[in-house]
């Protein structure tokens, strides 16, 4: 598994993961000890399964990316018949004192499905383009109305950030602009009034005190007052006396900012900002056009996660549920991260003779971005 300062880098994410876990689990009315082990299974997980991913080809799984496709569709649809209902929303299949959310998984599975799609036609024309909105569409609507629209959003990103790199057909931007200004206006349309909410309590937290506006409020204050080195190690008062909802899921950058600071927390940002240029460093090197595509939108699958999440807990965008990486506390989002890097390592390690520096910028082999 190379290049080595990828796999430091998870490693020093999961590790500050683990120290918020801890904290924001442990309060001043008892400590929740099983959480904490669980995310510490997790975590572990995660490397044998980085580890086993990166054993397998890559050309072997996209091969099988539409039947990859078809099961998690059908547990996304299984969902509605036998998940469970956790705060009004049924994302969960319950599996003994486990559980698995199939959106997750699914934003793996549109990754490698639209990978598959390009990787038969490199050239996306027309037909080729309505597969792929396809392919999104439908398990995006499915999740909107579990309800959860951040993770049907968080789906789309990756994808649309394909515009820059995949070989769209000239004339599709002249159609893609439009659609861009009418899409927002629909989806407000069709929004519920509690998301409509979210959106404007970002505006204005207090007008919204008593409903998404407290958790902003509270995430905030645990922000600054951390100041630059924290109050110190399980001493944050908005975790430990419970103002801070949601502290070990979508809030637990704000328990990391309280209890260490703005010097921990810009690392936060500069390992994920790391991550995230190193794949992208990595894909300008790869020969096989499909390999590079994939390498982008695991890429961007990182950046959009980590972005909406720690901009959520700034109180600079609305509460949509998105976790932080590798951070938050839950192992489906721990182990699809797992499995796309895993991934990427395989390709790496297919590419042995390539230098993946992030210093240079030589083509170190001639470049056939054609199947």
């Amino acid at each position: 598994m190379r290049p080595i300062d990828v796999v430091l880098t998870i490693l020093l994410i999961q590790i500050i993961g683990l120290v918020g876990v801890y904290s924001s689990t442990y309060t001043n009315y008892g400590f929740q000890y099983g959480l904490f082990i669980k995310q510490l299974i997790y975590i572990i997980l995660s490397w044998f399964i980085m580890y086993g991913m990166s054993k397998i080809k890559f050309s072997s799984v996209l091969s099988i990316a539409p039947l990859i496709y078809g099961i998690n569709l059908f547990l996304l649809i299984a969902v509605m018949f036998v998940g469970k209902t956790i705060y009004g929303a049924k994302r969960w299949i319950g599996i003994g004192p486990f559980g698995i959310q199939p959106s997750e998984f699914m934003k793996a599975s549109v990754i490698l499905i639209v990978d598959y799609i390009i990787y038969i036609s490199p050239y996306l024309k027309a037909q080729k383009i309505l597969y792929i909105l396809l392919s999104v569409g439908i398990p995006f609507l499915i999740i909107y109305k579990q309800p959860d629209l951040g993770s049907a959003v968080i789906m789309l990103l990756p994808v649309m950030s394909l515009v820059f790199f995949a070989k769209f057909p000239k004339n599709f931007f002249r159609y893609a602009i439009p659609m861009l200004v009418v899409i927002p206006i629909v989806v407000w349309h069709f929004m519920k009034p509690y998301q409509k909410e979210r959106i404007l309590t970002v505006i204005d937290p207090k007008a919204y005190y008593a409903k998404g506006g407290y958790q902003l409020i509270q995430s905030i204050i645990s922000i600054g007052s951390g100041r630059i080195f924290g109050k110190g190690f399980l001493k944050g008062t908005q975790s430990h006396l419970l103002f801070l909802p949601e502290r070990h899921t979508d809030f637990i950058f704000s328990v990391i900012a309280e209890e260490f600071g703005f010097v921990l927390s810009i690392a936060i940002i500069f390992l994920y900002l790391y991550l995230v240029l190193r794949l992208l460093n990595i894909s300008y090197y790869l020969r096989l056009y499909t390999e590079k595509i994939f390498v982008v939108m695991v890429a961007s699958f990182i950046f959009f996660h980590s972005l909406i999440n720690l901009a959520m807990a700034m109180g600079i965008m609305p509460v949509v549920g998105i976790p932080l990486p590798f951070i938050s506390y839950g192992g489906s989002n721990i182990v699809v991260s797992a499995i796309l890097l895993g991934l990427c390592f395989s390709i790496v390690n297919s590419h042995k003779e390539v230098k993946f520096s992030l210093l240079s910028h030589d083509k170190i082999i001639n470049y056939d971005i054609s199947e």
